[in-house]
């Protein structure tokens, strides 16, 4: 964004770059993340040599509902040992996703969570599906990353391909990745992670926020 400002004449010296934060701690106790990975598993029965798929959004046009149904679709179609769990709600898209998903026994709707416990879905993925129409960088993304969940995703006109190699440009080729289980864990940018980065933006929107009297 920096450099698209920049090409379009903006004064570098009046350019500061904030990089996105996380409002997530990671633990490090890894008995605790082994156990944590089996809660989502347990809950819906699914076993630990079937591959998770999930899905954390809502069911509006820009994060690709039709993609992601068509997607889903494709793999149960293809596969026996593979699950879904879809996270989310609202959207005018949710009855349509649903309707075309409800047939299949290995896909589950969990309906809304609160953000504190969606650590527990990430920590039980195996890979985190993305099918977006239009995104920035959504925080979804650098979450899955931040727990070392690979990500299958749309390049989607925002930052995503910059930080996510495992682009599909369809819903077949989104489904094959995931069939062929033919992706890799990308890297968390650490600047995600810095706490100050939290501050700044804090304080940027608050200072945006406040109206003089």
């Amino acid at each position: 964004m920096e450099e698209k400002l920049q090409t379009r004449g903006v004064d570098p010296s009046k350019l500061w770059a904030i990089p996105q934060p996380l409002h997530i701690e990671r633990e490090d106790n890894r008995a605790d993340e082994s156990a944590m990975s089996n809660v989502v598993r347990t809950e819906f029965d699914i076993p630990d040599r079937d591959q998770l798929v999930l899905f954390v959004g809502y069911f509006k046009r820009s994060k690709g509902p039709k993609r992601l149904a068509q997607t889903l679709q494709y793999v149960m179609e293809r596969s026996t040992n593979t699950h879904a769990v879809i996270v989310g709600n609202s959207g005018e898209y949710e009855e349509y996703v649903k309707q075309n998903l409800q047939r299949y026994d290995r896909i589950h709707f969990k309906g809304w969570v609160p953000h504190d416990r969606l650590s527990t879905y990430f920590q039980s993925a195996d890979v985190l599906l993305h099918p977006s129409n239009s995104e920035g960088l959504p925080n979804v993304v650098l979450e899955a990353l931040h727990y070392s969940v690979p990500v299958v995703a749309t390049d989607s006109g925002g930052e995503v391909p910059v930080y996510v190699s495992n682009i599909g440009a369809d819903y077949q080729e989104l489904g094959e990745m995931l069939l062929n289980r033919c992706y890799h864990t990308d890297p968390c940018p650490e600047t995600v992670r810095d706490p100050q980065n939290r501050r700044l933006y804090q304080d940027l929107f608050d200072s945006i926020g406040s109206k003089p009297e």
